[in-house]
């Protein structure tokens, strides 16, 4: 039984007059008749591969390769000569200025049986950074994509003519962005919550007092830590304790403006930049946000689990620094802890 995975070297052991099917279905496989291309290529082109070569699904060529060799031997038929629509190119593509192409054509190679990988390979390890290798070969290459995808490479297939064929490999900028942003955003974000970091809010603190220093204008920092928290952890376990943090970014964050920024600085605290914010808009603020999580709850194995914070609210001082005024924030943190939790303390 012949198999979309199979090399075409393992069905051609099987009968080699079994070329005769894959000539057909796609002509450019004319090439294995001759013995130095077909050890070169044969062991690397899979049938899924030759299917795809000849525009055919693979099960289809799967089937007619296993019909031919249950039936009867294969009767050689002369090609047809395939029809075919020229492929447009990207204007993105057009666009690469000729000094940034390099172009690599092996089409003589693979008629004279001579394998051209290695070729391939050498243009691909000395590509440079900014430039687009394109690759002309008789038949589409698929074999290539595959390895030159290892290798941070995208690729755009051209067909010029039935048996001519130009492959466009190109740095996949579009991927590398993804995940400069994404290792971006697990610089800046807790990975929990979603919301920000420690790391983000200090730069965006530092960002603002600059600011506040420039325009004397109001900023208020806030201090929040989850009440009883260690309660729910030991009662619960860690999974619902997770789930309250997570309750909670959602229900804070979703309340602020744009310009606010929720973080989580530590454990179950959390930090709040409220800019152009005075100390009385900044109370009212977290009253309602303290108002919010006392309404929300989760479930977790069917236990319904509420929470409550404490808060310190002080100004972003122009004359201090961005530790200073977190440290104070604290330190009203704590009074509100000691008078009974769950209630907010304003900086005089």
């Amino acid at each position: 039984m012949i198999r979309a995975t199979d090399r075409l070297s393992t069905v051609l052991a099987r009968d080699e007059r079994l070329i005769e099917v894959l000539a057909v279905a796609a002509p450019p496989l004319e090439g294995l008749r001759s013995p130095s291309l077909r050890k070169n290529m044969a062991p690397r082109v899979t049938v899924a591969q030759a299917a795809q070569i000849a525009g055919l699904d693979a099960t289809v060529l799967v089937e007619r390769l296993n019909r031919a060799l249950d039936e009867q031997p294969p009767t050689p038929t002369a090609p047809t000569p395939l029809a075919f629509t020229p492929t447009p190119v990207p204007a993105e593509l057009l666009a690469v200025p000729p000094s940034a192409l390099v172009d690599l054509d092996v089409r003589d190679d693979l008629r004279s049986g001579v394998e051209p990988f290695a070729r391939i390979m050498s243009a691909a390890r000395t590509l440079p950074p900014e430039s687009i290798l394109r690759v002309r070969a008789i038949f589409e290459p698929a074999p290539l994509y595959g390895v030159f995808a290892k290798k941070g490479l995208a690729h755009f297939t051209e067909r010029l003519a039935a048996d001519d064929w130009r492959v466009w490999f190109f740095r996949d900028v579009t991927h590398h962005k993804q995940i400069e942003a994404a290792l971006r955003d697990l610089a800046e974000h807790d990975p929990l919550t979603g919301v920000a970091n420690r790391r983000l809010f200090f730069l965006r603190a530092t960002l603002e007092l600059a600011r506040v220093r420039r325009t004397q204008r109001p900023s208020a920092l806030v201090s929040i830590d989850i009440d009883h928290f260690k309660r729910v952890n030991d009662l619960h376990g860690h999974a619902a304790g997770d789930e309250v943090l997570k309750m909670l970014s959602r229900r804070c964050s979703g309340l602020l403006r744009e310009v606010d920024l929720f973080a989580r600085v530590g454990g179950e605290e959390f930090a709040v930049l409220l800019p152009e914010t005075t100390l009385a808009e900044a109370r009212g603020l977290v009253d309602r946000l303290r108002d919010a999580v006392g309404e929300e709850f989760v479930e977790v194995d069917g236990q319904r689990i509420g929470c409550t914070f404490s808060a310190g609210v002080t100004a972003l001082h122009p004359d201090g620094d961005v530790d200073a005024c977190l440290r104070r924030a604290d330190d009203l943190l704590y009074r509100a802890k000691h008078l009974g939790r769950n209630r907010v303390e304003v900086d005089a």
